[in-house]
């Protein structure tokens, strides 16, 4: 009986994380072909595709996009019968003119007016592509058709965020069943899928559960906004192993004495109890990721809506020079826009790509030059204490970004503390834990600690989650948690939060510990060094995020 439950529960564990995986990757694909299809919108609503092509302008436009999107490959226009008429940055047969390589989609752009994704190919160049349609309309006529050549490279890596087991495969069909990518088979692009896995993802789909075809268990999920699928397939041995172990086990336990019974019992429930932790904790893990994805891909849509907004309005201000009145509107909409460009770096920062000027400091050092402005920062009704480690300490980091992020748990305690209180900061060296998704290792940790309100304990978990704050509306962002976070995983780190109600709060980043800074003499002194110019430290930068108590 016991091993019976013990296998069934088995069975369904492995079709559940089939499932998340399918569903996980399934997001993140949905998530970056509407962008790209956002991005064609974008470009067919340009000036300069009126009646009459204003080529020079719009091959500018054209190669800013590809300067901005690497794995596009050519930006191309094209009529209502599918020639192509301009292609951007070269033609893609060698030669100006002919129709374009995928037709059917381009069909479809022209007869619904809606934008549209392609299938898989291989183009002239015997490499596989897809195209991404959008049609260009005036007074409801289709006059053209604006396609995006991408590289299937960045789903492939898209799928591989998902870290399928070994012997398990994440594969993306497209509506012709062809393989757009696949986790373990990178070079599969644009081959036809196999029978086997072909029917028995659509029965998945019919289904909505596992399917068995051959030698694969399969489960399929569909792509939002397209006739695409992700399947995740493993071999139907390791699906059907649990059921084969579960009989073996039931046979021995028929014929041992009833001590040994209970004691399998008891092994099988610990065994069982552990894979349910270590499934939890990687769906944890999977979750937070798929957040950063989506994070990140909403920056870079906000990113590729702002670069023509924000030239346009500089343009606009420069043309206006001589009218003032109408140029300081244009200023005004151009800062709002760059401030907006600012909340994207924040985006970007707990997404993992904002670039970092990182290198080799000394903590000590930077506690001891940041110490006057956490003072300042905090006001005069919180004490601050800060304890260095006895040796120097050493990490590799972007120190401009260490110290925004203090003062953004600095500012955050002092806002669990209305009536004051203490703050500590201490400085010192921990070794990794797996429980803090970190590897084993030596790591540099700085932990802010305050006397205030605390958390509750459903709160830490959720700190690092964008836009999460317990503060009222209007008087945080949430983002400051999710940007110390990103900072210290960017830096090979993390963040652990710690705090009990009535009992304060510890918010302690943790990086990689680095070696001892080359000495820097004339020129090469760090700007913070230099007299007149406190570096970071001296700038009064926050923006009021942290973890302590009420989240920012």
């Amino acid at each position: 009986m016991v091993s019976t439950l013990f296998a069934r529960q088995e069975r369904h564990a492995i079709s559940r994380r089939a499932d998340d995986l399918a569903q996980f990757s399934s997001v993140l694909v949905s998530r970056e072909l509407r962008a790209d299809r956002r991005a064609a919108q974008m470009i067919a609503g340009s000036p300069a595709l009126e009646a009459s092509i204003d080529e020079p302008r719009f091959r500018t436009l054209g190669l800013r996009f590809l300067t901005g999107e690497p794995l596009w490959r050519t930006v191309s226009v094209s009529d209502q019968a599918g020639v192509r008429l301009i292609d951007i940055p070269r033609p893609i047969s060698g030669k100006p003119g002919g129709r374009v390589v995928e037709l059917a989609s381009h069909a479809r752009t022209v007869r619904t007016g809606q934008a549209q994704v392609g299938s898989i190919i291989r183009g002239p160049a015997g490499r596989p592509a897809f195209a991404v349609r959008a049609p260009v309309l005036r007074d409801g006529r289709v006059l053209y058709v604006v396609s995006i050549v991408v590289d299937p490279g960045e789903l492939g890596r898209l799928l591989a965020l998902a870290k399928a087991p070994k012997d398990w495969s994440i594969t993306l069909i497209d509506d012709a069943g062809r393989i757009v990518a696949r986790s373990d088979r990178p070079q599969s692009a644009g081959q036809s899928a196999s029978e086997p896995l072909l029917s028995a993802a659509r029965a998945s789909l019919r289904t909505a559960k596992p399917v068995e075809r051959d030698t694969l268990m399969v489960m399929a999920q569909p792509v939002a906004d397209t006739a695409w699928i992700v399947v995740t397939a493993l071999p139907a041995s390791l699906y059907a192993r649990p059921m084969t172990q579960g009989v073996s086990i039931l046979v021995l336990v028929g014929l041992s004495t009833l001590l040994v019974a209970l004691l399998l019992a008891r092994l099988a429930r610990r065994e069982l109890a552990a894979q349910r932790a270590q499934l939890t904790r990687d769906l944890s893990a999977q979750r937070l990721e798929a957040l950063g994805q989506m994070t990140g891909g909403v920056a870079h849509d906000f990113n590729n809506l702002l670069t023509p907004i924000i030239a346009g309005l500089d343009i606009l201000a420069r043309r206006l020079g001589g009218e003032p009145r109408n140029a300081k509107l244009a200023l005004a909409a151009l800062e709002s826009a760059e401030r907006a460009k600012g909340l994207i770096q924040r985006l970007l920062s707990f997404a993992r790509r904002q670039d970092l000027a990182a290198r080799n400091i000394d903590v000590g050092q930077l506690l001891t030059d940041l110490t006057p402005l956490l003072e300042q920062s905090v006001g005069g009704a919180v004490r601050v204490s800060v304890q260095l480690h006895d040796q120097p300490l050493y990490v590799h980091i972007d120190p401009t970004q260490l110290e925004l992020a203090l003062l953004n748990l600095a500012i955050n305690a002092r806002d669990a503390m209305p009536d004051g209180g203490e703050l500590r900061v201490c400085g010192d060296m921990a070794l990794g834990r797996s429980e803090d998704g970190l590897k084993s290792g030596r790591y540099a940790r700085v932990s802010l600690s305050d006397t205030g309100v605390g958390m509750n304990e459903e709160t830490p978990g959720r700190a690092t989650e964008p836009f999460f704050t317990t503060k009222p509306i209007g008087k945080g962002t949430g983002l400051g948690l999710s940007m110390v976070h990103g900072l210290a995983a960017q830096s090979g780190g993390a963040l652990t939060v710690h705090s009990a109600v009535g009992q304060g709060t510890t918010g302690s980043p943790m990086a990689k510990a680095g070696r001892r800074p080359r000495t820097r003499t004339g020129p090469q002194r760090r700007a913070r060094d230099r007299p007149g110019d406190q570096g970071a430290a001296g700038r009064r930068r926050s923006d009021g995020a942290g973890g302590h108590g009420r989240l920012a």
